[in-house]
């Protein structure tokens, strides 16, 4: 956002209270806002120099309305497992994983990103998938983060070996078949998911911009012995 003003004040008894108004047309060699996605913040700091005490306030509402009105397009990207991945009945592996890059293009990565639909494929044995949402990217053990894109805000990691689960959101879970029954009789067999639109599916980084939420499919092997696995996540990227 480059021109136009932008106004910031109260609501009270019914009527707008103009506390501050902001004209950028002509005023400033580039945008003024680079990063419209970001949450409303406030604040209180003391710039008397010498100590008063402890202040505090309550910040209970606030809303963001633009005039030109607003509609989240974003861009797709995906990532999907280069190679198999072996699932066994004894443990539950991180297939592949998806959080924000710390950076993009020199600034904090103040992107927010939702997942559009996810897909597991087994070769062997039938498994079950989960897809969580964890806190952070020290969630994921092992394996290395790699850039989706140049012009993407995500990192993905296909090389994880375990998963913390202290905390998170188990979102969606599933099961795969390969095939018919006896030795030699598995064939391959795959799954597409949609993934829920709701308000709070989302991953973003943290105030920092030094530690992102992560997606991750994780998978475990039902009855049987290894079988070779594959996973991939498609995305939408809202900047």
């Amino acid at each position: 956002m480059g021109v136009g003003r932008v106004r910031a004040g109260f609501v009270h008894n019914g009527d707008i209270i103009i506390a501050h108004e902001f004209y950028n047309s002509n005023n400033k060699p580039s945008v003024y806002w680079s990063n419209p996605n970001l949450p409303v913040r406030c604040e209180i700091r003391n710039y008397s120099g010498v100590a008063v005490g402890t202040d505090s306030f309550d910040q209970i509402c606030a809303t963001v309305i633009s005039e030109g009105g607003y509609s989240e397009a974003g861009v797709d990207f995906a990532a999907v497992n280069t190679s198999t991945r072996s699932v066994t009945t004894t443990s539950r592996l991180p297939l592949i994983a998806i959080s924000l890059k710390t950076g993009y293009y020199g600034k904090p990565n103040r992107s927010v990103v939702r997942p559009n639909s996810l897909n597991v494929y087994t070769a062997d044995n039938a498994i079950s998938y989960e897809f969580w949402r964890l806190p952070s990217t020290g969630s994921i053990i092992g394996g290395t983060w790699t850039s989706a894109n140049n012009e993407s805000v995500v990192q993905y990691n296909e090389g994880g070996t375990s998963v913390n689960f202290t905390s998170g959101t188990l979102i969606n879970v599933g099961f795969i078949v390969a095939g018919g029954q006896g030795a030699g009789q598995f064939s391959s067999s795959n799954q597409t998911t949609s993934i829920s639109s709701a308000k709070r599916g989302y991953i973003s980084q943290n105030i920092d911009s030094t530690d992102s939420n992560v997606f991750v499919i994780v998978a475990t092997g039902i009855g049987g012995g290894s079988s070779n696995t594959r996973a991939n996540i498609q995305w939408r990227e809202t900047r």
